[in-house]
């Protein structure tokens, strides 16, 4: 029986440890490979926090997410992943590769979250992390998760 891959998409917010553990994650586990909205960010702009260039970097999320599910890669989604419609295309990729999906939800806690957001070199403003809790949308198997991970 062939193996799928497996997709995990962090869900958190800023400054909540999504991206310590992912790094923590690959090293348990070296056969997953990590995209980055913020370090393709840094490769095209070179500064990891300019949105100026959004549609860019996820055009190329999802070509990096397409070329690794289609070579069975095991793919981490390092990002915010907070709503549903940022996840909505991410499980459709996921879905179109039979991979295994699964959502890796970071405790949405807004005193946490700022605070270590606080003792970051790159700080996301108080403010974006403040709507990004008021606009927070559990992620449900109904999305197509195959499961959920709570960190």
């Amino acid at each position: 029986m062939e193996s799928k891959p497996e997709l995990r998409i962090l869900i958190g917010l800023p400054g909540i440890g999504k991206s310590t553990w992912a790094s923590k994650f690959v090293f348990m586990n070296p056969d997953h490979r990590i995209i980055c909205p913020d370090d393709i960010r840094k490769e095209i702009t070179g500064d990891a926090g300019d949105q100026s260039k959004n549609d860019e970097v996820f055009e190329l999320v999802f070509n990096r997410l397409n070329t690794l599910l289609q070579s069975q890669e095991n793919v981490i989604i390092d990002a915010t992943g907070y709503r549903r419609s940022n996840r909505k295309k991410l499980i459709e990729y996921g879905k179109k590769h039979k991979a295994k999906i699964i959502a890796v939800r970071f405790c949405p806690d807004i005193s946490t979250a700022l605070s270590q957001n606080n003792k970051r070199d790159r700080r996301v403003p108080n403010f974006v992390i403040i709507n990004m809790h008021k606009k927070w949308e559990e992620p449900s198997p109904e999305e197509g998760f195959d499961e959920i991970v709570i960190v």
